[in-house]
């Protein structure tokens, strides 16, 4: 199949199951299973593509039509600008927490050294911008999950 009819019966699929951006997730999941960006598959709507890369493109999109988070599927989100490593064993990131990160952000330019912790840490995202953004703190982060932990030591460690 070629790139154009993959995305209009997979974007037709996830209008069907109600997903909000049916167009827009789509086009997101094939540049994921493609590893290319958007002006990839925009510019190469001929491109006709592996029966493999179909089978695994269309089944991301079952699993999209069944509920799973966009982002489980394609293991990631952006927080603060930066990017963090995500599944089932931790919450997504949620834009109105970068609220609560950029007023811990401002508070903490009026103090000297900052000693901070981050409890239920989950992904790591709070502790790992905290620290990223406020070069005069010290971060500790903690989670009863050894999971969660494991996906927020990676993140700490991506993002320096």
């Amino acid at each position: 199949m070629i790139i154009k009819d993959i995305l209009e019966r997979a974007a037709t699929e996830l209008k069907d199951a109600d997903i909000d951006a049916p167009v827009l997730e789509a086009g997101a999941l094939l540049c994921y299973v493609l590893k290319k960006d958007k002006a990839f598959i925009y510019s190469h709507k001929d491109y006709n593509l592996s029966e493999s890369i179909t089978n695994e493109f269309f089944n991301l999109i079952d699993h999209r039509k069944k509920g799973k988070p966009f982002q489980y599927i394609v293991r990631q989100q952006e927080f603060m600008s930066l990017n963090f490593i995500v599944d089932q064993n931790v919450l997504i990131p949620r834009q109105e927490t970068e609220i609560l990160v950029e007023t811990v952000i401002q508070y903490c330019k009026t103090r000297s050294k900052v000693n901070i912790l981050d409890i239920g840490t989950g992904s790591g995202c709070i502790a790992v911008s905290l620290a990223y953004y406020i070069k005069e703190c010290s971060v500790t982060a903690i989670d009863i999950s050894e999971e969660a932990l494991n996906i927020a030591k990676y993140n700490a460690v991506a993002n320096g």
